[in-house]
């Protein structure tokens, strides 16, 4: 890896080794999402061969990792199984159960240096059966690393063989895996850059307050405004792009060195149209946007009036909806981790990438992951990867969610960017853009030059302005005052994680 492809996290990382270090290695150093991955699984094939085969373990299994007999695509309300209060309780017995093991996890990795040898290897041997590598087990943290169908008692004697050779290895191993876990890793990926991690957990989840009868990227949402479908989205690209630059400006932003800012995803969380669809790790957040409403510029839990008859709210009616239910879509998260290792380009489309902690806050209290999508015609609803569930909306259910949620404080910090979302709302219905705007999405969209002009004539027609420079959306004063209370200091004070950075070095020597 050449130094000029790292990140800014990387090359601070890079910069820190001492130079006779650095002449012992090929490359850089990296957070590498893939590269990490594949060498641990290159770590386990050393002790359990070809049953660390992810490929292949993860094509067997997929009936499994589809959900068995779940809905994968919608077809009607009858298709899409209805849940009960009871499994959605089991959901959240089984992501805290998840949390619990992962919280043990990291306090038995802090023994694995400890001096009573004893101790340490007890530590190390405990830690790998959490983790799945010492037999089968439906709780473990990874179900797939290893296949243990049909082990035989012999196979299982040269296992741990291996294992009592090369402890070390094993330890270290070990150690790898539980890194995974650890909240505030800095983790490389494609296209996004580093990103500041939070913890894992079991599932992806998103949740939607009623059966709609598709679901897409605000984007390629259609709405009847009279303007062609393909201009509409352009306008929504050139406001993502203005928020984007908005942001840059501020200084919580531009004194953010924990991973890279991820502007779509923050110009979604606070309100603009964009091309990435929401899901989250946490089954909590995405019952709060099954089970509420936002009203008068607040949620509300959904009340009976919502949801009483299947046309209780006529815009869902009119898309041909059900307001009866709530729509919760889950995937199981472990196959799109290990997928990194196995992935053959930088394509992230349509997968869910984790959004970690951003200088404002409302990615990380949603705990947020994001699919960026490419295709107009994506529907959440065909796509085989979630599987999908209703559940009847009842008022005991939504005021059960929304006060266990802290009445949406859970998912909107207090304690966030003051006025982002009301600067973005302005930006969300300007019809004045900035030129550098426009012409980042003539290029992005590979648009000549020469029909640059075209483009900009089309827009006015329909009513949308090309400034001959910057745009001004809100004050200065504005800005100063988000700037003066919202520093970066106070972001790093608030933000409740530090950073971690294990990175991967490759040495010039063969062998190990």
């Amino acid at each position: 890896m050449a130094t000029d492809a790292m990140t800014p996290q990387e090359m601070a990382i890079w910069a820190s080794l001492p130079e006779e270090f650095k002449e012992a290695l090929h490359g850089g150093a990296t957070f590498g999402v893939g590269k990490v991955l594949a060498l641990i699984q290159r770590r386990l094939e050393q002790f359990y061969g070809r049953r660390a085969d992810w490929e292949r373990n993860l094509r067997h299994d997929q009936d499994q990792l589809t959900g068995g007999s779940a809905c994968l695509e919608v077809k009607d309300v009858a298709s899409v199984p209805e849940l009960t209060v009871d499994d959605v309780k089991g959901w959240i017995w089984q992501e805290e159960e998840f949390s619990r093991r992962t919280s043990r996890l990291l306090a038995l990795r802090a023994q694995f240096d400890a001096a009573d040898v004893e101790c340490r290897d007890a530590a190390v041997w405990e830690a790998a059966g959490l983790l799945g590598l010492r037999g089968p087990d439906q709780d473990a943290i990874y179900q797939w690393i290893v296949d243990w169908d049909g082990m035989t008692a012999e196979e299982a004697v040269q296992v741990e063989r291996r294992i009592q050779e090369r402890p070390k290895p094993f330890k270290m191993l070990v150690s790898m895996l539980i890194s995974r876990c650890v909240d505030g890793m800095q983790v490389t990926y494609p296209v996004l850059g580093t990103v500041m991690t939070q913890r894992k957990q079991r599932w992806f989840y998103r949740g939607e307050n009623a059966i709609y009868g598709n679901s897409r990227p605000a984007v390629f949402r259609r709405v009847p405004s009279g303007v062609p479908d393909y201009l509409e989205r352009r306008v929504r690209l050139l406001r993502l792009n203005d928020g984007a630059r908005f942001i840059d400006g501020l200084s919580c932003v531009r004194g953010w060195s924990y991973g890279s800012v991820n502007h779509v995803a923050i110009c979604q969380h606070y309100g603009l149209a964009t091309q990435m669809l929401d899901v989250t790790s946490d089954v909590w957040a995405a019952l709060f946007f099954a089970c509420s409403a936002y009203e008068g510029g607040r949620w509300r839990p959904l009340r009976k009036t919502d949801f009483e008859r299947i046309d209780s709210r006529p815009w869902i009616a009119a898309r041909g909806g059900d307001a009866r239910y709530a729509m919760l879509f889950r995937r199981l998260a472990e196959p799109v981790e290990l997928g990194w290792a196995l992935k053959t380009d930088d394509d992230i489309e349509s997968v869910p990438v984790p959004i970690g902690y951003q200088p404002f806050m409302r990615c990380a209290s949603q705990h947020a992951y994001g699919m960026f999508v490419r295709d107009a015609g994506y529907d959440l609803y065909r796509d085989h990867s979630f599987a999908k569930y209703k559940i009847r909306l009842t008022e005991d259910l939504c005021e059960w969610v929304f006060s266990r949620c802290h009445e949406g404080g859970d998912i909107y910090p207090v304690r966030d960017v003051p006025g982002l979302t009301e600067c973005m709302d302005a930006v969300g219905k300007t019809w004045l853009f900035s030129r550098p705007s426009f012409e980042q999405l003539m290029r992005d969209q590979g648009i000549p030059q020469g029909k640059w002009n075209e483009a900009e004539f089309d827009l006015l027609m329909h009513g949308y302005q090309i400034a001959h420079g910057d745009v001004d959306y809100v004050s200065a004063g504005t800005v100063e005052r988000i700037d003066a209370t919202y520093t970066p200091e106070y972001v790093r004070g608030i933000l409740g994680a530090v950073p971690v950075a294990r990175p991967v070095v490759t040495v010039r020597w063969s062998g190990e």
